[in-house]
C-alpha cells in the first residue's frame, strides 16, 4: 500500500461496507492488517479515533487502553463525501482541503502547509474558523 492516505481511505471505505450500527471492532482484527514498516495498527486506531471515526466501546476506557470500538458511521459516510478531507478543515493559507500526517497534525495537499489541528470535538465533522476563503 501506498501512503498514509490512502491507507486511511482503505479503512474508511471497508468500514462502510461492512459493518453496520450493531457491530463491535476489535482492533487486531481490523487495522493491524494495515499495518506497514511506517505505519502501526495502534496509530492507525489512535487517527480514526481522533477524527471521531470510532470511540472505545467499553466506558471510561482511554484510547491507549481500549480494545473494542464502536464505530461511528455517520462519521465513517462523512468522512467518504468529503473525499477523505480531514474533518473538512480547509488549509488557511491556500483553502485546500487537508489529510492527517498524524493523527494529530495536519498538512495541506496543495501547498504542504502543516499544523497541529484546531480544537474540535471529535464525533463532528466542522470547518476550520480560521480559514478566510
Amino acid at each position: 500500500m501506498g501512503s498514509s492516505e490512502e491507507i486511511i481511505r482503505s479503512i474508511v471505505e471497508m468500514l462502510n461496507e461492512k459493518f453496520n450500527e450493531r457491530k463491535k471492532v476489535t482492533v487486531q482484527r481490523v487495522f493491524d492488517k494495515y499495518s506497514t514498516k511506517l505505519v502501526r495498527g495502534r496509530d492507525i486506531t489512535l487517527y480514526l479515533f481522533r477524527i471521531g471515526i470510532i470511540k472505545p466501546r467499553r466506558e471510561g476506557e482511554s484510547p491507549k487502553t481500549a480494545d473494542l470500538w464502536e464505530i461511528n458511521l455517520e462519521n465513517v459516510r462523512a468522512f467518504l463525501e468529503n473525499g477523505g478531507a480531514l474533518l473538512d478543515i480547509r488549509c488557511p493559507l491556500c483553502g485546500g482541503q487537508t489529510i492527517s500526517n498524524s493523527y494529530n497534525t495536519y498538512r495541506c495537499t496543495k501547498c504542504f502547509y502543516q499544523d497541529q489541528l484546531p480544537p474540535f470535538n471529535p464525533y463532528i465533522y466542522r470547518r476550520n474558523k480560521n480559514y478566510k476563503g
